[in-house]
């Protein structure tokens, strides 16, 4: 078994409650014996399990070390877990495991502490990100979504904060394209400020779904629609709710948050033709010295989910400062920033007659290009690859400063502010 399918065996708790099970029935084993002997006729479910056991003995040791419970290998780990002890044992050749007791000597795990390794963990959360679309395509009603949003047929507005911000920006795009009506993205304190008679509809895309920015939203006597994995119990919202089995990502930058409802939007504009979305969700190689920290992004409207999605990203974990530039727009004087600072371009690469003629001029300024190539002439399709693309250029960029973007060292200035509910 691939260690991601063990780690998502621990983030839904199947394997321990698996071992729970198996222990009791049993009283101990080990993964020589019960592998190779049967006793009794297990199912091809436990042998699988049981030759996990060695997997969780090496990840339950990496975990010690890091969290200084050990500091030289053992041979021995008792796992806490609701109240129970289990004893696993590396013999050499063999793992074992029983039913234990706390002491002194053997270093204890608690189970809800050790799975908190994964929760916060980009290589994880990365390794997930395919997967977690695919079930949440395969558990949400895409047909009442798909109905719903089918019924926009005048001015909306969009709105969310943070990662949902890319998730607001890519569904007023959608629904402009593919509804032929004004569909705008909007931050959620500007409905306050902006006059918003002409719109008729608004949809708040927060995965919680209960944050300040949704109330902002909702203040101004819009239809409401919230995209968000919850639900409440309000009959004045249509609540367009994608679902997920897989243990929910815990991360400071969402991946699988963002991506996700990303994902139902595009199966609506794709009328579920998600193949081609999801051929997208792979790996994109980056090699590149990063030699600044100052990052200049050109982008525009046609590539405004991805750029949205790596400038917020920058901000938030601290791996870069961004700059984004409208293509068009640098042409009138802000091509002087480049020539004072040493800055890492990245460029959202259309393959224009535009595109060709800028990647040839900024050459003479610029050390370092990083182009984000298309593939697709359709231009939501083309955002939406361009987005994943720039999710794995963070991860590059931040495995390269020693940063997890799951687990970001925040500014504390979040614990008052991320909860403020007051005149804004």
């Amino acid at each position: 078994m691939e260690k991601k399918e063990f780690v998502k065996l621990i983030l839904n708790d199947e394997y321990i409650d698996w071992l729970d099970s198996f222990v009791n029935q049993y009283g101990e084993f080990d993964d020589c014996y019960f592998a190779h002997n049967s006793r009794g006729v297990l199912k091809e479910k436990d042998i699988v399990f049981i030759d996990c056991l060695s997997t969780l003995f090496d990840e339950i040791n990496k975990y010690g070390f890091k969290n200084g419970i050990t500091f030289k290998n053992t041979f021995c780990y008792v796992l806490k877990y609701n109240e129970k002890l289990y004893e696993i044992f590396d013999n050499g050749d063999c793992y074992c495991c029983k039913i234990g007791s706390e002491n002194t000597e053997t270093p204890v795990i608690d189970y809800n502490q050790f799975k908190k390794m994964y929760q916060k963990n980009m290589q994880v959360n990365f390794e997930l990100l395919k997967e977690r679309v695919v079930d949440s395509l395969n558990n949400t009603d895409l047909d009442f979504i798909r109905n719903e949003l089918s019924k926009l047929n005048e001015p909306t507005l969009f709105s969310g904060v943070g990662g949902s911000s890319v998730v607001s920006e890519f569904g007023a795009k959608v629904i402009n394209t593919k509804n032929g009506i004004v569909s705008v993205n909007s931050e959620p304190r500007d409905f306050l400020y902006r006059n918003n008679g002409a719109f008729k509809n608004v949809v708040a895309c927060s995965y919680s779904g209960n944050n300040y920015g949704v109330e902002l939203s909702f203040l101004k006597g819009l239809r409401k629609y919230l995209l968000s994995n919850n639900s409440f119990d309000d009959n004045d919202v249509t609540y367009l709710k994608y679902n997920t089995t897989i243990d929910k990502e815990k991360s400071f930058i969402s991946l699988g948050a963002t991506l996700i409802p990303v994902s139902i939007l595009m199966s609506y504009y794709l009328n579920r033709q998600n193949s081609l979305m999801l051929d997208c969700i792979e790996e994109v190689p980056f090699d590149f010295d990063l030699g600044s920290d100052v990052y200049e992004i050109f982008s525009g409207y046609d590539t405004s989910t991805a750029s949205k999605y790596l400038e917020s990203t920058m901000v938030e974990s601290g791996i870069g400062i961004p700059i984004v530039h409208d293509k068009y727009s640098y042409c009138h004087g802000r091509s002087t920033l480049g020539i004072n600072y040493n800055a890492i371009a990245i460029y959202y690469n259309r393959n224009t007659e535009f595109d060709r003629m800028m990647l040839e001029e900024l050459k003479k300024y610029y050390s370092r290009i990083i182009t984000i190539d298309s593939k697709y002439e359709d231009q939501i399709l083309d955002d939406h690859q361009m987005l994943i693309q720039s999710m794995y250029l963070t991860k590059y960029i931040a495995e390269k400063k020693n940063v997890d973007l799951s687990d970001v060292k925040y500014c504390q200035i979040v614990k008052k502010l991320y909860k403020y509910k007051g005149e804004i």
